[in-house]
């Protein structure tokens, strides 16, 4: 597949004993499998040792609100260097700049820690602890995920409080 262009399904499993330390390749800890057609899926019995997650079907919707990129990774894309040096314009910042924190698809990652520095491939999705599911990952954290276009590969990455 090539990150969602001709998607219609995907799946994400992860080890619900341990997550990997790391930025991991797909298969390393976890999995994410695309569908590019719904024609002969069925649907399984849920295994044993997951029935004590919901099952959540997420419904998703265009957000109305911009979603801008965290401090660390906005240095990437501009010099605020002037910002930094005033409290008015980082106050600015940090109040106008803000970005969506909880399960989402596209923009750019709501990091709880910092951004990882040595990712490959673009940010896709991220999947935030939700308390509806009965979904946690760590201390209310998230779980990003990329994909790189050039080796077809995905990579997942997550940080908590």
């Amino acid at each position: 597949m090539n990150g969602f262009d001709e998607c219609k399904m995907i799946q994400i499993f992860i080890n619900k004993k341990t997550l990997p330390i790391d930025i991991a390749k797909n298969g390393e800890g976890w999995k994410l499998i695309e569908y590019s057609s719904m024609e002969g899926l069925e649907i399984a019995e849920t295994p044993e040792e997951v029935k004590g997650i919901k099952p959540f079907q997420i419904e998703w919707l265009e957000g109305e609100q911009p979603d801008y990129p965290c401090w660390e990774e906005a240095w990437s894309y501009v010099d605020l260097s002037e910002v930094n040096e005033s409290e008015e314009a980082t106050d600015h910042f940090f109040e106008h700049y803000s970005n969506y924190s909880f399960t989402k698809i596209g923009g750019y990652g709501a990091y709880i820690q910092s951004p990882p520095h040595q990712m490959s491939g673009e940010f896709m999705l991220q999947i935030a602890s939700e308390e509806k599911p009965r979904f946690m990952i760590g201390d209310n954290g998230t779980m990003y995920f990329y994909y790189d276009k050039n080796n077809k590969e995905w990579f997942m990455h997550w940080d908590c409080f």
